[in-house]
């Protein structure tokens, strides 16, 4: 199973993604786990739900740098692209996100 973190700095659009991307992945078969937190509780998130990936809305990019240091870069910590962002395109952020993990 894929386990996937995502974080935003409210919490109300990456809830949208979240599961607009799980249920993509259940109409193609994919096992995997998608968990939406706020910047606050990434950390105890990560070490909570033992993630494969991290994926940061753009207006928490900022966070990227320091995240990677916190997680010793054991895992991929990915920006979303503003463009699949806006349009909640889950379909596309969750293949990028399965392609970051098999690649890793």
């Amino acid at each position: 199973m894929i386990k996937i973190m995502l974080v935003c700095a409210e919490g109300m659009s990456v809830t949208l993604l979240m599961d607009i991307m799980q249920r993509e992945a259940e109409s193609q078969g994919i096992d995997c786990c998608i968990y939406a937190v706020s910047p606050q509780d990434v950390r105890a998130g990560y070490i909570e739900y033992n993630v494969d990936i991290i994926l940061l809305g753009p207006q928490v990019a900022y966070m990227q740098k320091q995240l990677e240091k916190d997680v010793e870069h054991k895992i991929p910590i990915h920006v979303i692209n503003v463009k699949d962002y806006g349009l909640m395109d889950g379909k596309h952020v969750l293949h990028e996100a399965l392609n970051l993990v098999h690649n890793n």
